[in-house]
């Protein structure tokens, strides 16, 4: 019989059968709901917290939340 590279003997000659692998995972689509704009590069920040400096290009596809407060 031909080698079945998915069917493998143990050492006491049972045969085991190897999972199937998984459908690849849909790359999401990107959706921009109509009358709305991509939001702009930070610019201007001299120090940021938490993180490493950040692009907007970094974070596509991900939920992002921007809380934006000051002293007053």
């Amino acid at each position: 019989p031909a080698a079945n590279p998915g069917n493998t003997a143990t050492q006491d000659g049972a045969r085991q059968i190897a999972a199937p692998e998984p459908p690849p995972t849909p790359t999401p689509a990107l959706i921009t709901p109509p009358g709305t704009k991509p939001a702009p590069e930070f610019r201007g920040i001299t120090a940021w917290l938490n993180s490493e400096p950040l692009a907007m290009a970094d974070l596509r596809g991900q939920v992002v939340l921007v809380d934006i407060w000051t002293y007053s």
